[in-house]
């Protein structure tokens, strides 16, 4: 990601006034929907094993690659977190230092204005032992489903040519070798036979503020939602599908009820009980129970794909 400079600040946009949750579910099928690192890969799950669960930092991930690829040729929705970025962080960073004679100072507002992400989900500047945060507008929280899952693996054979001819040198490899197909090497692929899960992605107005994130800014994340599982789809992560978007909007800045009640507000109900869920044709309703919430809360479900 360029760190030059933007053209010319941004216009004055609305701001967000008042608290907003959005409840988001998704499935997937035959794929693994966040591997732990810290046990084999394997997808997450409570310390029970029983329900599936997803860090919000993928969950982030996948928001931001969609607004990558949804808003590519905007200047102020840049996306700092990305794969394919060919800076280093703190490279981007120190594009945005300022000598004020012999002090530096970090262009905090022509930063927030150059990344969509920073505006969301806050930012730690760690180039040069700086050290200046700024924490989210957007809360995004753990996904778990909302029944037991069934993880499974199975074994993956690898037949590509990877490996040079040794040299006779022990311990060396011949740079100018012809490379040689290695095969029966076994893998293992970990995947969850079926899932649904679910989130709540919380915006906070107080904070919203400080970051420059808009009306307009949360519009584009709304988009990004229905769009985070069709960017960057691989066979690893199986098939993901967004099911339900449901935007509660209050009317007060710190929210007509909690972000809690709000999640237990929307009931997930299942045709024949949650154990013996194996497809979304075994969802009998995902609906919002508005008698649960305060009726200054407005409720929107979300047109997807």
């Amino acid at each position: 990601m360029s760190s030059k400079k933007s053209s010319k600040k941004s216009s004055k946009k609305k701001e967000i006034e008042n608290k907003i949750d959005v409840a988001v579910f998704w499935d997937i099928v035959m794929g693994n929907p966040n591997g732990d690192p810290l046990n084999d890969n394997n997808p997450r799950t409570t310390q029970d094993g029983q329900y599936g669960v997803v860090s919000q930092g993928a969950i982030k991930h996948k928001i931001n690659e969609a607004i990558a690829v949804l808003n590519e040729n905007l200047s102020n929705y840049g996306v700092l977190l990305r794969e394919d970025n060919s800076e280093t962080i703190q490279d981007v960073e120190r594009g945005y230092f300022k000598k004020n004679g012999k002090e530096k100072s970090f262009e905090m507002e022509r930063f927030l204005n150059d990344f969509w992400d920073r505006r969301a989900f806050g930012h730690v500047v760690t180039a040069d032992n700086n050290h200046v945060s700024l924490r989210g507008a957007v809360v995004v929280h753990e996904g778990r489903s909302l029944h037991p899952i069934c993880s499974d693996e199975m074994q993956i054979t690898k037949c590509v040519a990877s490996k040079n001819k040794p040299s006779k040198k022990k311990g060396t490899e011949d740079p100018e070798a012809t490379p040689q197909t290695e095969t029966g090497k076994m893998g293992m692929r970990k995947f969850v036979e079926y899932g649904l899960y679910g989130t709540v992605i919380s915006i906070y107005p107080h904070q919203a503020r400080k970051n420059r994130f808009s009306e307009e800014d949360k519009e584009k994340l709304l988009e990004a939602i229905k769009y985070m599982h069709e960017v960057g789809r691989s066979a690893s992560n199986g098939l993901q599908t967004v099911r339900k978007v449901f935007v509660f909007e209050h009317k007060n800045p710190l929210g007509d009820t909690s972000t809690g009640k709000i999640q237990k507000a929307v009931n997930v109900k299942f045709k024949s009980g949650s154990e013996s869920v194996r497809s979304f044709d075994d969802v009998k309703s995902i609906e919002v129970d508005k008698a649960s919430i305060p009726k200054s809360v407005t409720v929107k479900e979300l047109e997807l794909l």
